[in-house]
């Protein structure tokens, strides 16, 4: 199980323990990113731009390759069955269907969602 909270400060639960193993800032916001922009995949060559875009393409492409090798190591994503992430060789989503994957954001908005469908106009 993946318990991420990302209203207030981000933590990241696998089971009961705190993940901790993230090499940088920039893989936990990668993370917070695909989490939050779930609706659609993301091209490598983009979130390589949006997070390592300041060094040059052959480098930011080397660092995504290894910033998403030790996020998928970070939340143990290790089960091909249910993963966390679905991974192309050219595209990355987060897989809100897995059922082991609780994200405090959607459940927030699910609630929202509950509570807008009972109002009634007065």
């Amino acid at each position: 199980m993946l318990k991420l909270s990302l209203l207030g400060a981000f933590l990241a639960k696998s089971g009961e323990t705190d993940v901790q193993e993230f090499e940088s800032a920039k893989v936990r916001a990668l993370l917070a990113y695909l989490m939050l922009e779930s609706e659609k995949p993301h091209s490598r060559e983009h979130l390589a731009g949006l997070f390592w875009g300041d060094s040059d393409d052959v480098k930011a492409a080397k660092n995504m390759r290894q910033g998403l090798s030790n996020l998928r190591k970070s939340i143990r994503d290790n089960d091909p069955e249910k993963p966390f992430l679905l991974i192309s060789s050219d595209a990355i989503q987060a897989n809100l269907n897995n059922p082991h994957l609780i994200l405090d954001a959607h459940a927030f908005e699910r609630l929202i969602s509950t509570c807008e469908s009972h109002l009634t106009v007065i």
